[in-house]
């Protein structure tokens, strides 16, 4: 019986103990907001808060932080590169936290670049760090990672993007930790003598879903999309396209002894260096490849839009697939419906798109019934009650046709078409369906009269 009672006792204060210490943690995080642009480091984060001086606040308070980064363009102006604790240059992470933006069109953090003493955006030294609906641009490193040195981790990238950013290697990231890309855009970055134009993987894993590299570059090196030294690269409904490197060292991918593998996913259109290069790469199926040199999937042009990157609908920008693409419908329904994907692609719009059974490979998911019930009229024609349409195509009303109308007609589509803007309706006929997309596509890359 007194046994018992002891060990009741005990229970009750292990029990007494454990919640303190949850109660403790959860109440150690704290919550920011940045309320000023300006690049101060005052020593506070209070009703005048820098982005700067928010980073200094987390880092000195234990737990899990939140950072509210509200629209603006954030350039970092305390120079002095070299220093690990955010005082002056880069922006430095010493523990957990997340940075939540107000959307990557409008939140933008930019390393001013073209100063007279450069550094990198951000550098990850410790803790889990989590970047949402942000543009990271303008950093510019002498030695690793342009927009972003993910030293420790882990690091979880989405809705977001990175551009403009340069380093001897990784221009856009430096991993040498967990990355993790959703949703998400690299283009323009560059490794000026070194690998890795988009990515350089030292070492760990980075994994890209729903993700989007398009014209980064590796001019001395190798890798101009991705470089892998060793690890795990994963790449799972992606687009690369328009990447460059040297001769033979993979404008697109380059692997040394990194595990590379592609899911529904898209390496096309290198500008030099092939699409890929070094150790082979595995190929889990339902993959596209233009020049061959990945060694997965067909090898076929995937007709991805001439304009390249744009803004089709959604948080980040993507490449729009042109009508005819191999890609429409030629991925694996059970990779687009499970984890990471969850049966939405960059945009966020469902997978597979209205009018196909299939999902699409890549990052875009095309929507577009294969067998039109009509054909746009030829002569201009008026929405009952609304605007006179006088540029078929132009579904958003912008005066031209571009991969942005697909989008339009997308976001309204299956419904009666407004009488006051007739958003999405691209050949007048009142309503937004299948036919809208033939006529955008009928009337694609023109300006209206």
């Amino acid at each position: 019986m007194h046994a018992r009672k002891t060990n009741a006792w005990t229970y009750c204060g292990v029990l007494s103990v454990a919640v303190m210490m949850a109660w403790t943690t959860t109440a150690l995080a704290a919550s920011f907001t940045v309320t000023k642009t300006a690049d101060t480091n005052d020593g506070a984060c209070n009703a005048d808060c820098s982005l700067r001086e928010a980073i200094s606040a987390a880092n000195a308070n234990p737990g899990a932080d939140s950072i509210t980064v509200p629209a603006g363009n954030y350039v970092l102006t305390l120079l002095g590169s070299g220093e690990d604790f955010a005082a002056t240059g880069d922006l430095d992470i010493r523990g957990g936290v997340t940075l939540t933006g107000a959307g990557a069109a409008t939140t933008i953090i930019d390393g001013n670049g073209t100063s007279v003493a450069p550094d990198r955006v951000l550098h990850i030294i410790s803790g889990s760090v989590s970047i949402s609906a942000i543009t990271i641009q303008n950093g510019n490193s002498g030695d690793f990672g342009g927009g972003i040195f993910a030293f420790s981790g882990p690091l979880t990238l989405t809705n977001s993007m990175l551009t403009g950013n340069s380093a001897s290697n990784g221009g856009g990231i430096f991993n040498s930790t967990t990355t993790t890309l959703t949703n998400s855009t690299l283009s323009g970055n560059s490794a000026g003598s070194g690998n890795g134009g988009g990515i350089y993987s030292l070492s760990g894993t980075v994994a890209l879903t729903n993700s989007t590299l398009s014209g980064n570059s590796a001019p001395s090196g190798t890798g101009g999309g991705i470089y892998g030294l060793s690890g795990t690269v994963a790449l799972t409904n992606s687009t690369l396209s328009g990447n460059s490197a040297p001769s033979g060292a993979g404008g697109g991918i380059f692997s040394t002894n990194a595990t590379i593998t592609l899911t529904n996913s898209i390496v096309a259109n290198s500008t030099s260096g092939g699409n890929c290069a070094g150790s082979s790469i595995t190929d889990h199926g339902h993959n596209l490849d233009s020049d061959g040199s990945c060694g997965v999937g067909p090898v076929t042009n995937p007709l991805l839009a001439p304009a390249g990157l744009a803004n089709n609908g959604g948080p980040t920008q993507t490449i729009a697939l042109l009508l005819g693409s191999p890609a429409i419908d030629g991925g694996s329904d059970a990779a687009c419906a499970a984890p990471p994907v969850n049966g939405l692609d960059q945009r966020g719009l469902v997978r597979p798109g209205a009018g196909h059974t299939h999902c699409s490979i890549g990052a875009y998911e095309f929507s577009f019934a294969p067998t039109p019930t009509s054909t746009p009229t030829a002569t201009p024609t008026k929405t009952p009650g609304g605007p006179v349409c006088t540029c078929l195509g132009d579904a958003n009303k912008n005066r031209f046709v571009n991969s942005t109308d697909f989008a339009a007609v997308q976001a309204n589509f299956g419904r009666p078409a407004d009488p006051l803007t007739g958003l999405g309706d691209a050949n007048c006929n009142g309503f937004v369906n299948s036919t809208d997309f033939a006529a955008v596509q009928a009337n694609f890359g023109r300006p209206c009269p």
